[in-house]
C-alpha cells in the first residue's frame, strides 16, 4: 500500500510539473506575440520565476509523512489512558486551531487579492492608472496569495500531517482505526479526487491568478 500511494503522489507530482511547464510555455508565447513594453518584460518573467517557486514549495510541503512505528516508551506512556487520552486531545486541538486561523487568514487574504484584481479589471476605473501602478498591484496580489498559499496552507498542513501521523500510531497501538480508514479512502486507493483536485486546489487558483496577472499586463 505505502510503495502504490508513493506511486500515486509520483504521477501527481508530474502532472503538476507538466501542467506547470505547459502554462509557462504558453503564457511565454502570448506575451511575445502581444509584444509587451520593455517595462512589462521584466515583471512577466519575474511572475513567470515565481509560480516555478510556488510549485516547488507545493510539491516538497505537501508530501504526507510517511508511516513509522512508535518506539518503546511512547507504548509505555498510552499504556495509560489518562495521558493516552490528554495527549489525543492536545493534538486534535491543535490542528483544529490551525485549521481554524488559516481558514481565517485565507477568506481575509484571498479575498484582499480578488477585489485587487478585481479593480485592475473593472471598465470603469480610470485609464491613467499607469502602468507602474498596475505593476504594484499585481505584485500585491501575487504576493497576499503567496503569503497566505506558503505561510499558512501549506506550513500549517505540514506540521497536521505530521500530528496525523501520531494520532495514527496512538490509535493502531489501540486497536482503532479512525485515522486509517481515512488514510485508506484518501491518502492511498484510487482516491484521485483528493490526490489530483482536493489537494492542489489553492495552488490551481494561483496559476489562475497567475494567468490573470500577465494578462492585464499584456492588454492593459
Amino acid at each position: 500500500m505505502k510503495k502504490q500511494s508513493e506511486k500515486a503522489w509520483g504521477h501527481r507530482d508530474l502532472l503538476i510539473v507538466m501542467a506547470l511547464g505547459f502554462l509557462f510555455s504558453a503564457l511565454m508565447l502570448f506575451s511575445l506575440r502581444a509584444s509587451p513594453n520593455a517595462e512589462s518584460k521584466p515583471v512577466i518573467v519575474g511572475i513567470l520565476v515565481w509560480a516555478v517557486i510556488i510549485t516547488i514549495a507545493f510539491l516538497h510541503l505537501e508530501q504526507r509523512e510517511p508511516e513509522s512505528k512508535a518506539n518503546a516508551e511512547d507504548k509505555k506512556s498510552w499504556d495509560r489512558d489518562k495521558f493516552f487520552l490528554l495527549e489525543y486531545k492536545e493534538i486534535r486541538n491543535g490542528i483544529r486551531s490551525r485549521d481554524r486561523l488559516t481558514i481565517i487568514a485565507g477568506s481575509i487574504m484571498v479575498s484582499a487579492s480578488l477585489v485587487l484584481l478585481g479593480t485592475l479589471v473593472d471598465t470603469n476605473f480610470p485609464e491613467d492608472l499607469g502602468m507602474y501602478r498596475k505593476f504594484l498591484l499585481v505584485t500585491a496580489i501575487l504576493a497576499l496569495y503567496s503569503i497566505w498559499f506558503i505561510c499558512f496552507n501549506l506550513t500549517s498542513g505540514k506540521v497536521n500531517s505530521l500530528q496525523y501521523e501520531r494520532l495514527r500510531q496512538m490509535e493502531e497501538y489501540k486497536k482503532l482505526r479512525m485515522q486509517r480508514y481515512m488514510i485508506e479512502h484518501t491518502w492511498l486507493g484510487n482516491s484521485k479526487w483528493f490526490r489530483y483536485a482536493r489537494r492542489p486546489v489553492w495552488l490551481y487558483f494561483f496559476y489562475v491568478l497567475t494567468v490573470a496577472s500577465i494578462s492585464i499586463l499584456l492588454l492593459s
